[in-house]
């Protein structure tokens, strides 16, 4: 198995759906004109990759696998809201060529666990089935006191 924590909250598709896809100034290198989800996006997906980066997920996968994300969760978000943050850590992993694709080729399924916790959190992990909540968390809480 594969796995890492993410120690913070990502967007809900409500703060994505905020940010609107509205033109902001023209940078100065003549790029054109990012819009603010785009720049955002980049923003989030630069956290979790330097999160990535020190967590000790450095192989590539090698074959499909199932991924279970966990969001570990202190705020009143609506539940329904929290899984828009899967599309920010895959397309990380994917930029990282650490999920050569984010496709069914590599995987397999999704299982999304939002629930509760005094500790805010993501755990992302990769293996043959998908974890239960109970293992989820179990996992987080050890890698967490680490």
């Amino acid at each position: 198995m594969k796995a890492f924590i993410i120690p913070f909250h990502l967007p809900g598709l409500n703060e994505v759906l905020g940010w609107k896809r509205v033109p902001l100034p023209k940078s100065s290198k003549g790029k054109g004109r990012p819009d603010l989800y785009s720049v955002r996006k980049k923003s989030v997906e630069g956290a979790v990759a330097a999160v990535v980066r020190v967590s000790g997920f450095r192989e590539p996968l090698s074959a499909a696998a199932w991924q279970t994300v966990a969001f570990f969760d202190v705020s009143r978000r609506d539940r329904d809201n929290v899984p828009i943050g899967v599309k920010f850590i895959n397309d990380c992993l994917v930029d990282l060529g650490l999920l050569p694709s984010d496709d069914s080729k590599w995987v397999s399924g999704i299982t999304i666990h939002v629930t509760g916790c005094d500790r805010p959190g993501v755990l992302v992990a990769f293996d043959s089935a998908p974890l239960t909540l109970e293992r989820a968390s179990e996992l987080y809480e050890g890698m967490r006191k680490k």
